[in-house]
């Protein structure tokens, strides 16, 4: 719950994909799958890693994992706990909306 309430507001349209796993004991790993690495995607991911720092009360090491790219198969974080994933409207793609 604690990782969906740090994404809120931090959700960039750039961001295709989040997922949360927690790798050990103390140690959570949140995967991004983004279209591009700039400075409001960087921004954005170190916004919602101190957000969910803070509801954690540092208690865990979270370490981002970005990746650029489609979230499928190939995307290291489609194991982990989805917790933010794009939607796209066929209808609306096709026709440019």
């Amino acid at each position: 719950m604690a990782s969906i309430q740090a994404t809120l507001g931090w959700v960039s349209p750039d961001v295709r994909a989040i997922s949360v796993d927690v790798a050990d004991h103390d140690e959570v790993k949140v995967n991004f799958a983004v279209r591009g690495r700039t400075v409001r995607v960087e921004e954005d991911i170190e916004e919602i890693v101190g957000d969910l720092d803070a509801a954690l009360q540092g208690q865990y090491s979270i370490t981002p994992m970005i990746f650029v790219g489609t979230p499928d198969e190939s995307w290291p974080g489609r194991q982990a706990r989805l917790i933010f994933l794009e939607y796209h409207d066929s209808e609306a793609d096709r026709f440019g909306r």
